[in-house]
Parts: structure tokens; sequence; C-alpha cells
């Protein structure tokens, strides 16, 4: 649907109504409608890569819960042979207290004491879990679901500001540039900042109107995904149609 935007004054050009006639003409109204079975195979196929996306992202969990309990098993090990040498160091010692004599006829030759494995590795690898259950859930917000009820087939990031309806990857520079670089920092921001930093920036990004982007921000801050979805579902670039 082609949109006929305002221009700066708040005023439709009698050229844009023209141009929105000459669209529908020769585009709109000659093209044929999506048939149901055509909408069906659409909503199956991203079913089926929504369903793959999971799967992958629990035998990744999997993997990762796995090598953590087998590092934990091998810091048991370690720490038994560091007992084991720390028991022949203290029977060592009694024999040197012993009598000469004795110390030749009966003292056993000292075993050496197993020097320690560094841990650094195994410390890494016991926080991968954890940061995989922090890339799923950022401030208390579940991602994972987020994409879900979205229907994304990307996972979510708070720091994609192209997200909200209406930003594109420019404006997202445009934004990020001026410190507002999460759904927080726009939530955040009044409208009229923003308008001004897109007047700033231009008569290609002072069209565009920012009204809703903290309103929509906000709302997936707090993980009202549903709420942002019934809010974006009524928008076109960002304007209530």
């Amino acid at each position: 649907m082609l949109v006929v935007r305002p221009n700066a004054k708040g005023r439709i050009p009698w050229t844009e109504n023209v141009r929105a006639a000459l669209s529908r003409w020769f585009f709109e109204d000659r093209l044929a409608p999506l048939t149901q079975t055509e909408i069906d195979a659409a909503d199956s196929h991203q079913a089926h890569v929504l369903h793959d996306i999971d799967a992958a992202e629990a035998a990744e969990i999997a993997g990762a819960e796995a090598r953590a309990h087998g590092d934990a098993r091998g810091d048991d090990a370690e720490q038994k042979a560091l007992a084991a040498g720390a028991t022949a160091a203290a029977g060592a010692a009694v024999a040197d207290a012993q009598p000469a004599t004795l110390l030749k006829k009966d003292a056993a030759p000292k075993r050496p004491t197993p020097p320690k494995k560094s841990t650094t590795a195994k410390t890494a690898a016991a926080k991968k879990p954890a940061a995989k259950a922090a890339d799923a859930s950022i401030d208390g917000v579940d991602l994972v679901a987020g994409r879900k009820a979205l229907g994304r087939s990307r996972k979510l990031d708070p720091n994609d500001l192209t997200v909200v309806e209406g930003v594109g990857p420019k404006v997202a520079g445009i934004l990020n540039g001026a410190g507002i670089h999460t759904w927080s920092d726009l939530a955040a921001t009044p409208v009229s900042t923003i308008q001004e930093l897109l007047d700033a920036a231009g008569s290609r990004y002072n069209m565009h109107n920012p009204s809703t982007w903290p309103q929509q921000a906000g709302l997936l801050q707090q993980g009202e995904w549903e709420q942002f979805k019934a809010l974006t579902n009524k928008l076109d670039g960002g304007v209530a149609e």
C-alpha cells in the first residue's frame, strides 16, 4: 500500500495525491490477491523455520550443560589427586623426623606432588550455560518468548532499534550517533528530541514521524510482546493508518 505523507507543514501536496492515484491504477489494482493456499503455505514454512531454530537452540543448551557437568567431574578428580599428594608429603615429613638408622632402613622414596592444573579454561567453559541464559533473558525479559510472539526468525536484541516500526538501519544509525543505543534509551527519549535529530539529518529523514517510537520501545523493554504486536499492526511506518 502506497502511503501519502504530509510535508513538514503537515499538509499533503497535490503531487502526492496524483502520485498515489497513478500508483494504485498502474500497480495495486492490477495485482492478483493472494489465495488461501498461498497464505497457508507461507504460514507452514514459517512454523517449520521457527521449529528448526528452537531445536538448534535446545541442542546447543543441552551440549553446554553436558560439558559443564563433565568439567565438574574433572574438578572432583583433581581435588582427590591433590589430597593424595598432600597425604604423601605429610608421610615423608614424618619419616624425616625419625633417627638416621631407621630412615635408611625403612624410609621410602618421596613421591613428587603432582602440579596443580590450571582451571581457567574449565571456568570459562562452566560460564557458557550462564552466557546462553543471559542471551535468552535480559533484565527479566524473555527474548525467546518475544521472538516467538512476534514471529521473527532471528533472535531479538535489545540493541536493535530497527525492531521498532518506522526505524530503519540508517535512522537507527542517526539515533546511535546521539547516544540512543537500546530500547531503554529510546523509550526514555522525548519525541521532540527525536524529531530534532531527524530534522538535523536532512530532508530524507525529517519526513519520518517518531510519535510512537518511545511507546513501542517501552513495550519491548518491558517484554509486553502482545501489546507491542497489537500496536504495530495499526501502524504504517510508525504512524497510525
